[in-house]
């Protein structure tokens, strides 16, 4: 690399961090040329906190609130909303007791792996996701914390007390100040019992174990009080306490406590008794010698590795919502068991930890209205994904990630990130762990798994019978071609568990008027309308493959490649007509014989949508450039850019549904359709794997597939047919030829019979409609 790269790329970091404050001077004494004396210094508490700036207008680069805001937004626009069944985000209409909250980034902020710079400031980092739920919602009673896979714990409960070693009392002897018998060593600013006076102090008794389970237990105290001024001795042991564990790599320490759920900057100790026996009494000695001038905090908590999933569990049943935070920081691993060769393992991609899993399943078994946060580096396998309603992606946040979290929990700020990779939905689905049949990249590309494309799979076990060979510890040998991410799934026909380019929103978005120019110096002009379908402002981000071209031997092209994307901000019911020009490498191909790009250019398939697989709006055209400068006729003529739009009117309503009645019920709405394709199918499917066309209350599903039906002047069709899945759509009409605003009037019909089990509440599904093409 020349130096003078180099230089340019430290400059633009450098240039950065310059403006927003994050370089400063360290000398002792401090120049008086210096404006930013510490900067943000190795412990990212700025010894020269920035100036506050202003909290309102446009944000001011260089201060503390006008930086927060600016992150805090970048945060918002980031997080990629993966599933929204039923639109059970964003968190409405909330009442007291309405939501469970659980998981250890739900209290602790991840907001980057590392302990740099860019993980912001420590004050800022401390305001969690939990907190923010309470202060925004203005309904801080409306979310339960249950603590699970967390390192704060709960109380130690009085059923696990006990002054007995054969009946449970309830409580545990208090000998000093206030001498009598506690049922919960929970004395702190926020809690009942409020804090411990001046005073030594010491409680003995026993801890009841109830069920066999893994116990860890903590004391959490005043910073002001000494570390050495707290002592528990457990089974006869002085226990030895350490500073509870990160949730999350290098970083969101878990001490001092959070606020949100329990008493803030706490010093939290834990250690662990490893796995005890239920219906066991163990003895307890606990001394807090609080030897400051005034009332100082204390706490006795613990948390087993099951229980508290099961209590999560409990705390969610009947909830309006549970929302269940993860990530993959401790725990997670990236291996699975090798098919090939038993007692072996191969590379696979993240998987949460067993306990995160656990929880999540947990749940979701106990609340149908589950939404997933995750606070992930890379895609990870969800093997709860069907089983949940809602998974919004917030990687790692940053320093404002508590409050754009709960801004998008709640629907004060709208997700609009997409996924810039392929999340496999089996640990096998990669270009490395899966089992490729001999032949399929290209002629005589050798079948079987290939570890060989993973970096730093040296050692790896190659299956009998393949011809991979296992690179050196970081080597990697790129023997798939262009073939990676999704040009991977694509060319094998994987399905994936999230497409590349994926990302929902709280609106919806429509594309139409799809039209290809070339132009004179070989790049070509893609030309489309985005519409906002939906009731709130939103972004969307288009995207442009490309198909195949002229095929040449020994060249390999993908399925389709992303050429082009926008984002664009849209209000509701806005359209904005976008180009995006695809430039000359969009159509060629590397040649090894004259080590140059050559044009491949021709008939190519065009598609644009909001995804690799929600591009749906396709063109097939041709791409060669027009010649400059030749001919001399000069026709007069005009073009019809290629459209398929499809407009819905105000949704189907049944109305109520009498139970022990037989009836068929019908419902109606309205579409209009413009199509200039050949041909033309109106199509409906419900996306759902829960219930598949049939009508859905929380756990409970009508018997009776829901049926469709549609009928319009220019359209043929009219008979009811239940609803299809996606693999299976059901046609509602067809069309022969081109048409513009054809009136649709949709029709559905819902029978119920005498003795169908109806539930209290809403029966609804989210329907797709497609209006697709054969004859562009």
């Amino acid at each position: 690399m020349p130096l003078a790269v180099f230089n340019q790329s430290l400059a633009r970091i450098l240039y950065q961090e310059q403006r927003f404050g994050l370089l400063g001077c360290d000398q002792t004494p401090v120049s008086s040329s210096c404006t930013n004396p510490g900067g943000i210094g190795s412990d990212r508490t700025g010894t020269a906190p920035l100036p506050a700036g202003s909290s309102s207008g446009t944000p001011v680069l260089g201060t503390k609130n006008g930086d927060a805001a600016i992150v805090e937004r970048y945060s918002e626009e980031g997080a990629t909303l993966l599933k929204n069944d039923q639109s059970a985000l964003p968190l409405t209409g909330l009442n007291d007791g309405d939501v469970l909250v659980t998981g250890a980034n739900a209290n602790h902020l991840v907001a980057d792996p590392t302990n740099e710079a860019s993980t912001g400031f420590i004050d800022r980092d401390a305001i969690n996701p939990l907190q923010q739920l309470k202060e925004f919602s203005g309904k801080p009673g409306a979310f339960q914390f249950a603590p699970a896979n967390d390192p704060t714990g709960y109380p130690v409960p009085s059923s696990a007390l006990s002054r007995s070693n054969s009946t449970v009392t309830g409580n545990l002897a208090r000998t000093g100040p206030g001498a009598g018998n506690d049922s919960s060593l929970d004395f702190t600013s926020v809690s009942a019992a409020g804090q411990l006076a001046p005073g030594v102090y010491s409680w003995t008794g026993y801890v009841y174990v109830p069920t066999t389970d893994t116990y860890t237990f903590a004391v959490q105290q005043s910073a002001s009080v000494a570390a050495g001024n707290v002592t528990v001795t457990l089974d006869g042991t002085t226990r030895t306490l350490a500073n509870a564990a990160n949730v999350y790599g290098a970083t969101t320490p878990g001490t001092p406590t959070n606020a949100g759920y329990t008493e803030p900057l706490l010093t939290n100790r834990t250690f662990s008794a490893g796995s005890l026996t239920g219906g066991t009494f163990h003895p307890i000695t606990i001394t807090f010698n609080n030897d400051t001038a005034g009332a100082a905090s204390f706490r006795f908590a613990y948390s087993r590795a099951q229980g508290d999933i099961d209590d999560a569990a409990a705390a969610g049943r009947g909830k309006k919502a549970a929302i269940v935070f993860v990530n993959d920081g401790v725990g997670a691993v990236s291996t699975t068991p090798n098919p090939d060769v038993p007692g072996t393992t191969i590379s696979a991609p993240v998987q949460l930890s067993d306990a995160s899993n656990k929880l999540v399943s947990a749940v979701a078994a106990a609340n149908p209205n589950t939404i997933v946060v995750m606070n992930t580096a890379n895609p990870v396998l969800m093997p709860w994904f069907d089983n949940v309603k809602s998974v919004l992606e917030m990687w790692f946040a940053g320093q404002e990630g508590g409050t754009s979290t709960a801004r998008l929990l709640l629907g004060l700020a709208n997700p609009g990130g997409h996924s810039s990779m392929t999340w496999p939905k089996n640990a096998t689905d990669t270009l490395w762990g899966y089992n490729e049949p001999a032949g399929a990249l290209y002629p005589g590309s050798p079948g079987g798994r290939h570890p060989e494309r993973l970096n730093g799979n040296g050692g790896c076990t190659v299956p009998t019978g393949s011809t991979a060979t296992c690179p050196a510890a970081t080597g990697t040998v790129e023997s798939e071609g262009i073939y990676a991410g999704y040009r991977y799934f694509d060319k094998l026909g994987i399905t994936p568990q999230i497409p590349f380019g994926y990302g929902l929103s709280y609106t919806t978005f429509g594309y139409s008027n799809l039209s290809v120019a070339p132009k004179t110096d070989g790049t070509v002009d893609v030309s489309f309308d985005v519409k906002n379908t939906g009731t709130r402002a939103g972004d969307e981000a288009a995207q442009v493959y490309v198909g195949p071209g002229p095929d040449h031997a020994g060249i390999q092209q993908a399925t389709k490649a992303l050429r082009g994307f926008q984002r664009v901000s849209l209000d509701p019911g806005e359209t904005r007509h976008l180009t995006i020009t695809l430039d000359q490498r969009s159509f060629q191909y590397w040649d090894e014989t004259t080590q140059q790009w050559l044009d491949n250019y021709g008939s190519r398939r065009i598609w644009v949508g909001d995804s690799s697989a929600g591009a749906n709006l396709p063109l097939t055209a041709t791409t060669t450039p027009i010649p400059a400068g030749s001919g001399a006729q000069a026709p007069v003529g005009g073009t019809v850019p290629a459209t398929l739009s499809l407009s819905l009117g105000t949704p189907a309503a049944f109305g109520a549904f009498t139970p022990g009645i037989t009836k068929d019920y019908t419902a109606a709405t309205t579409a209009t359709v413009v199509s200039t394709a050949g041909d033309g199918t109106l199509s409906v499917s419900d996306p759902s794997s829960v219930a598949t066309g049939h009508l859905v209350n929380g756990t409970f599903s009508l018997p009776q597939p829901l049926q469709a039906g549609a009928t319009s002047p220019a359209g043929n069709g009219g008979a009811f047919a239940p609803v299809g899945g996606s693999a299976n759509p059901t046609t509602l009409l067809s069309y022969a030829g081109p048409v513009s605003n054809d009136p649709v009037s949709i029709a559905f019909k819902q029978h119920i019979d005498a003795t169908d089990a109806l539930r209290t509440g809403a029966y609804s599904k989210t329907l797709t409609f497609t209006l697709s093409t054969t004859n562009p």
